[in-house]
């Protein structure tokens, strides 16, 4: 199914196991959340809260399960059809997703300690009862050409058929912002990944070039044939994401539904939340969070069916009262950057 370049479409596991897009992923990571008895908070909510209603997908961090700040494959605390598996270069960088609210660089040092040989050892051990898609390796600091890139990835995967692939693109040495132009132009290379993977902050440095951007390589994909998903990482908002699927992009994730509460289609503090709900003013501060975590996932719930509405019936009135027209413009804008492209 498919309008303009937003679409869906089922994404097939070897082992049989199938999901279908648009897929809004709950990131959970040890970066940036405080710990409980050696493991990261993030963990504490997947098996207090998140594990009540998750169903279909999560992504975790090949680093954080290394390093047993995640529940290890084999004992997740809920089963889901899919899970992410991050190569943990979000974890051991400076660097940090655009709605990130506490910015700490305790774990710069571990550069030097994690590498593609660590990675590949969580995943050898990795359960095949677990459906998986395994993330391609990457390091900020060293940054590499395109080709060099493609290259590395392939090698990787190819140690681990009985998963999905997704390529994880990266700017190229020197640059801040992935070059579109070059992926564009090798795009025939792509042909073998599962998934695409791009990373939000460096697709451009305004929302409307990030959306150009991404949008260029889904054009670029469909011109080859190639099927791929888009999978923009750090995207999962309440608006954000919307604009991002009209753009072409399939799969979001990620840590945006810890962080914020998601109330009347944006995203806000988690007291103000807490004060917009109506919630008792002496309501705990986790008992606080505990509640807005789980409405955040079944606001998640919502938001694919809009997405999927918009498909069926193309009308931005799917995206929500508050912000249907600007939704609408945004796209309009998109479409008049694009030369009528679409």
């Amino acid at each position: 199914m498919q309008r303009g370049l937003a679409r869906s479409r089922a994404i097939k596991h070897p082992s049989g196991v199938t999901v279908q897009t648009p897929l809004l992923v709950p990131g959970f990571s040890s970066k940036g959340f405080r710990f409980r008895e050696n493991k990261s908070e993030a963990a504490y909510w997947l098996k207090e809260v998140a594990s009540q209603v998750l169903e279909e997908s999560f992504l975790v961090s090949a680093y954080d399960i290394k390093h047993k700040f995640m529940y290890q494959p084999g004992r997740f605390p809920c089963r889901v059809r899919l899970v992410f598996v991050d190569s943990g270069g979000y974890e051991t960088s400076d660097d940090h997703d655009l709605p990130s609210i506490r910015k700490d660089n305790w774990r710069i040092k571990e550069w030097a300690k994690w590498d593609v040989a660590k990675l590949e050892g969580v995943l050898k051990r990795w359960p095949k009862r677990v459906p998986a898609v395994f993330i391609s390796y990457d390091r900020s600091d060293k940054k590499v050409g395109l080709k060099k890139q493609i290259e590395k990835a392939h090698k990787m995967f190819t140690k681990f058929p009985e998963h999905l692939h997704e390529f994880l693109v990266k700017p190229e040495r020197g640059k801040k912002y992935i070059d579109t132009g070059h992926i564009c132009a090798n795009i025939e290379k792509f042909g073998d990944f599962s998934i695409i993977g791009l990373t939000e902050k460096e697709l451009g440095k305004s929302l409307m070039e990030r959306m150009v951007s991404v949008a260029n390589i889904r054009l670029a994909l469909d011109r080859t044939g190639n099927e791929a998903p888009i999978h923009v990482f750090g995207s999962l908002d309440t608006i954000t994401s919307s604009l991002y699927f009209l753009a072409g992009v399939e799969i979001f994730d990620g840590l945006t539904w810890l962080r914020y509460g998601y109330w009347q289609d944006q995203a806000v503090y988690y007291q103000n939340y807490a004060f917009l709900k109506k919630m008792s003013l002496s309501e705990s501060d986790e008992n606080v969070i505990a509640y807005m975590l789980l409405d955040n996932l079944r606001y998640l719930v919502k938001l694919r069916d809009k997405m999927t509405g918009y498909l069926l019936t193309g009308s931005f009135n799917k995206f929500g009262k508050s912000i249907k027209e600007l939704i609408h413009e945004a796209y309009d804008i998109l479409r008049t950057k694009l030369g009528g492209q679409i």
